[in-house]
């Protein structure tokens, strides 16, 4: 806005008139009514530095009592041209408009060189950061590039180790993960749950308190085969589910917000964000004490406290070949684990494990577990081989490779150079892994970026694109008076 200050207005009483297209309309300027200099400000209301100082000269008219001299000798008359009070408001209005209008242009000229500065910096800011994007999605591209490499690098050297073992035969069962490792691995992953658990492990935490484990961490197997299969059949969700006390310690881990959304900052929201970590995806639970027990008794003198199960039979009432057994009987569970129990007395296979493997059998061979399928009951069957049977009339084909699965119990007897290519090519899978985990992220990134880029990019274009009216031609208003609102200073 246009701001009109001067000796006859106060700060709170200035004027103040809006500029429309570049140009305000003012319709007059009020003069002092004795004579002198007059003084008045016009400044723009925003950009406070352009202003202008003005200074008007006002003269009195004189009236017909001070006129008298005028009067001719021989000629009772006025001089009318001489003593028009209108002729000589005009003038003095006219001079009055002549200043304002130069006041206005002056004005006007300086707030156009404002706004063109201002649009000028706003391009160059929208460019500037368009930039530097650019220059950060350059240098990501490059770090990108290079863990590619290094990744084809390292997937070379794994396969140079493992050639070098090829007379052992499978060298996938040559690798054995301790319970350690693959709590290691757990913590490693993102957005679960289960990482988060194990990353607060050895920590005093109140949330833990009834917190039992991880379901890929309650025991281990005889072997990496079976170990893989029996992850395959329950899927990654159910190995890393969560085993707590009772539906009150579930229920404890997440908290809501009223609208229903989850509140990120309270129970193990806030314990992942501490540690520098998210959970963003569901997770299960398993609410031990209001689980179900199954029918089935644990074994007499039995230390794994094994259900007694009986045998699938044939119609020859011969148990099928290739059986090994069932999958919740497989499982030897941890010492600690051992002494788990509800407060009826019923321990972790009773529940949770048979809730999650049910009669779920096994068998040696593929062939030797098709040959038992009359005997094969709903709740399905694998093969250490790779088959599975998930219920009558339901087969899964194809190969899976989980990387989470319970831990091996056996020590395999290698020799002293075999184990040390194995560990080498250990120490190459993790780190292949990590480079994996890093390009994944780095891949989010640059696409992210490269939205941002994309973004600015349009907005800029847009900016540069747009018509907007050369500054140069916006005209300059000229003043619209009312002669009826003109102060005479004849009065």
């Amino acid at each position: 806005m246009l701001t009109i200050k001067s000796d006859l207005l106060n700060a709170e009483n200035s004027m103040r008139y809006t500029f429309k297209h570049g140009r305000c309309t003012i319709p007059y300027i009020r003069v002092p009514d004795i004579e002198g200099t007059f003084c008045f400000e016009a400044s723009h209301s925003k950009y406070t530095d352009l202003c202008l100082a003005v200074k008007v000269q006002v003269i009195k008219m004189p009236n017909a009592k001070d006129d008298a001299q005028f009067l001719s000798p021989e000629k009772n008359i006025f001089p009318m041209q001489e003593l028009s009070p209108l002729n000589c408001g005009n003038d003095l209005m006219m001079s009055v408009i002549n200043s304002t209008n130069k006041v206005i242009a002056q004005v006007i000229s300086s707030i156009r060189v404002a706004l063109k500065l201002i649009l000028i910096n706003s391009k160059l800011i929208k460019l500037q950061d368009i930039f530097q994007l650019g220059e950060k999605i350059k240098s990501l591209e490059e770090n990108h590039n290079c863990y590619l490499d290094l990744k084809t690098e390292t997937e070379k050297q794994i396969l140079s180790l493992q050639g070098s073992l090829s007379h052992l035969g499978n060298i996938d069962s040559l690798f054995t993960d301790t319970k350690e490792e693959m709590t290691t691995k757990i913590k490693s992953m993102e957005n679960t749950a289960a990482s988060v658990l194990c990353s607060l492990s050895n920590q005093q935490t109140p949330l833990l308190k009834d917190i039992i484990g991880v379901v890929a961490l309650l025991g281990s197997v005889q072997s990496l085969e079976l170990s893989r299969m029996l992850a395959e059949f329950l899927g990654e969700d159910k190995m890393l589910g969560v085993i707590c006390r009772s539906v009150e310690t579930a229920i404890a881990l997440e908290k809501y917000k009223q609208n229903g959304e989850i509140d990120y900052v309270c129970a193990l929201h806030a314990e992942a964000a501490d540690l520098g970590k998210a959970i963003s995806k569901r997770f299960l639970t398993m609410c031990f004490e209001n689980i179900r027990p199954c029918e089935y008794l644990p074994q007499k003198n039995d230390s794994q406290r094994k259900l007694a199960l009986p045998d699938p039979k044939l119609q020859n009432g011969r148990t099928p070949a290739g059986f090994m057994g069932y999958a919740v009987n497989m499982i030897d569970l941890d010492t600690r684990h051992l002494q788990t129990s509800t407060k009826y007395g019923y321990g972790l296979r009773q529940t949770v494990l048979f809730r999650l493997f049910k009669k779920l059998q096994v068998y040696e061979t593929r062939d030797s577990m098709v040959a038992a399928l009359q005997c094969i009951e709903e709740d399905g069957a694998v093969s250490v081989d790779g088959g599975i049977i998930r219920e009558m009339g339901t087969l899964s084909l194809g190969h899976g490779n989980p990387s989470i699965y319970f831990p091996c119990a056996n020590e395999l007897d290698n020799s002293p150079q075999t184990k040390e290519i194995l560990s080498q090519i250990k120490v190459k899978k993790e780190e292949l892994r990590k480079i994996e985990e890093y390009l994944k992220k780095a891949n989010k990134c640059i696409q992210k970026n490269k939205k941002k880029y994309q973004k600015k990019d349009k907005e800029y274009k847009i900016l540069v694109a747009t018509t907007i009216q050369p500054l140069s031609e916006v005209p300059v208003p000229k003043p619209e008076f009312d002669w009826d609102t003109v102060v005479n200073l004849g009065d």
